[in-house]
């Protein structure tokens, strides 16, 4: 992941935009000159975030282990139309 300063990041700010929405490119953003610390955050585009989200919710209901293991576990026939349910 590529890393921006956020002085660099202001100078570059359309073409790092870019290609975090039309690339699928997560771009990083420390922020030590700022805060004194070892912050950052990462710039990423909404369709992966919402992946990402989508992903933490399966993960926090449960489902998400309930689907590796059937994935795991599976047999012939487990994922035709009349096992769905």
């Amino acid at each position: 992941m590529k890393t921006y300063t956020p002085a660099a990041l202001h100078k570059n700010l359309s073409d790092v935009l870019n290609k975090v929405a039309v690339g699928n490119e997560a771009i990083g953003v420390t922020l030590d000159q700022l805060t004194g610390s070892n912050k950052s955050v990462v710039l990423l585009n909404k369709s992966r975030y919402r992946e990402l989200e989508e992903l933490a919710f399966l993960h926090r209901t449960g489902t998400l282990d309930v689907v590796t293991h059937r994935m795991d576990n599976e047999k012939l026939g487990d994922f035709d139309k009349e096992n769905v349910y």
